[in-house]
């Protein structure tokens, strides 16, 4: 699998680029405030565009009873 970004941890967030065949962009990765349980955890900016949205992926235990 292909490498199309590097991320770099800043105290702001992340920095770092992307790169493919038709696009070559620095993004900043920032931390928001959640406003609910769902919201996200991260915003991706091109500039002052935003472009995504990032979560913080955590597992939730489970047991199995035979």
């Amino acid at each position: 699998m292909a490498t199309i970004g590097t991320f770099t941890k800043t105290n702001a967030g992340f920095t770092g680029t992307i790169q493919t065949v038709g696009l070559k962009a620095k993004i900043a990765i920032t931390p928001v405030e959640k406003c609910g349980e769902s919201a996200s955890d991260y915003r991706a900016f091109v500039g002052k565009v935003k472009i995504g949205a990032g979560w913080v992926r955590s597992s939730k235990g489970w047991s199995l009873i035979a």
